[in-house]
């Protein structure tokens, strides 16, 4: 089961956080991440 996006930004957020890294190097590492999940499809379930 894959977690609502608003769920998984939250949860990186706090894990970098709570790792001691600065919020405006946290804001860059997800919308790095944010932009590579975009561009992976989702399988649409054809075998």
């Amino acid at each position: 089961a894959r977690l609502d996006p608003a769920v998984q930004r939250r949860r990186l957020y706090a894990f970098l956080a709570r790792r001691g890294y600065d919020a405006d190097d946290i804001r860059r590492a997800m919308d790095v991440v944010g932009k590579e999940s975009a561009a992976v499809e989702e399988p649409d379930g054809d075998v």
